[in-house]
């Protein structure tokens, strides 16, 4: 008697549309700040309102949206203290983690963060921004899988949607190609140093530095409209 297969379910439709959304959010489509009206976005996407707010529940707690009972559902908007601490949380768990790679693993970590290195490179000379911020986000997480922490992994990976998005629309004004790249190849060099103490706090670095340049972008944004970003 022969094998009985069971069918593959398909992805389920909410987490399609929430693929959707969360594309738009981190491509800039949709900016921080603007309202999510649900008869209009189920229209669109082709789905039920049941089906839709299921999508937003798992945006929402990836934080990329808010929900209000009064006020509705908006992308999320990081303020410029609040985007310093989820940069400074995200580079302490990252550099703690990548101070706990295992040596036999160390290379073959190398290897990936190089090989995405090649395609921020590529990314930035056609000039993707939205496909830069997407790629760093692949380019630092094999750092924090290498240490094969889950719970770890899971706090950066909350921590990463709502920063993507924030990055991405302000990437153009936060580093030049070149400086972006060599971020990057800085972040390797550390690694392959083998001291703890310099990847740890040079990871914080990169981290904060982001945070300083972009709270100060958006504190003059803010400046400039008279309000909040």
């Amino acid at each position: 008697m022969g094998t009985r297969l069971v069918a593959v379910s398909p992805e389920p439709l909410r987490t399609r549309a929430a693929a959707v959304l969360r594309e738009a959010i981190v491509g800039g489509h949709l900016l921080p700040g603007t309202r999510l009206v649900e008869v209009q976005m189920a229209e669109q996407l082709g789905v039920s309102r049941g089906t839709l707010r299921q999508a937003l529940r798992e945006l929402e707690h990836a934080g990329l949206v808010i929900s209000s009972p009064y006020r509705g559902t908006y992308v999320a908007a990081l303020t410029p203290h609040g985007l310093r601490d989820a940069y400074e949380v995200r580079g302490l768990l990252e550099g703690f983690a990548a101070t706990q790679i295992p040596t036999e693993s160390l290379s073959e970590v190398v290897a990936v963060l190089r090989d995405r290195l090649e395609a921020m490179r590529q990314a930035l000379a056609a000039g993707r921004a939205a496909e830069v911020a997407a790629i760093d986000i692949e380019f630092h997480a094999p750092i924090c899988a290498a240490m094969g922490n889950q719970r770890l992994t899971r706090l950066w990976e909350a921590l990463s949607g709502p920063l993507q998005a924030r990055y991405a629309n302000q990437i153009e004004a936060l580093y030049t190609s070149r400086e972006i790249i060599a971020r990057h190849e800085a972040v390797i060099a550390l690694l392959e140093t083998g001291a703890p103490a310099a990847i740890e706090a040079g990871i914080r670095a990169h981290y904060l530095e982001t945070a300083r340049r972009m709270a100060a972008e958006l504190e003059a944004i803010s400046s400039d409209s008279g309000g909040t970003p």
